[in-house]
């Protein structure tokens, strides 16, 4: 909850608590009255304090509810873009893999059968914790190798896109 929210539900949570004490003086009046005028002018104030009690209650009730949702709906947009990082990751790391496979394997079920290797193990490596720190090129000679597959040096170089850079 930001500052802001903070300092105004404690307003709020003041004013009732003011509004109420005003509430049960007026109600103390009403009752005490000694005419019929006294009575209702003390029952309309308490009338009037009431609903401005109602009102705060309702009013902090929202801001605390809105502060949350607001948490919520961050939390869940970094929990997105987190997905959305680690797909990304994942696919400039398999889409170099596949191509070797289906470069470096003669036989088309064996491919298939490592090119499905490959996604049970990447499935795995993306639920490891340092799955987004560790450099593409670290995961792939690390799946090369766990695959079977021995990309020679000037290759593994040229197996991840090098995104484009300005020289500026």
């Amino acid at each position: 909850m930001s500052i802001d929210i903070v300092r105004d539900t404690e307003m709020l949570a003041e004013f009732a608590e003011l509004a109420l004490v005003l509430a049960r003086d007026l109600q103390a009046k009403a009752l005490a009255a000694e005419t019929v005028s006294e009575s209702a002018e003390a029952a309309q104030a308490f009338h009037a304090v009431g609903r401005s009690l109602r009102q705060s209650l309702a009013l902090k009730t929202r801001l605390v509810r809105d502060a949350a949702r607001a948490d919520r709906e961050a939390r869940d947009d970094a929990d997105l873009q987190t997905v959305r990082r680690r797909d990304r990751h994942r696919a400039r790391i398999e889409k170099p893999l596949e191509r070797l496979i289906w470069t470096e394997t003669e036989d088309e079920d064996e491919a298939e059968r490592l090119v499905d290797l490959l996604d049970d193990r990447l499935a795995e490596a993306v639920l490891s914790d340092t799955f987004l720190a560790d450099p593409v090129d670290v995961h792939i000679a690390r799946l090369s190798a766990d695959l079977g597959l021995e990309p020679s040096p000037p290759a593994a170089g040229t197996l991840t896109e090098t995104p484009w850079r300005s020289s500026a």
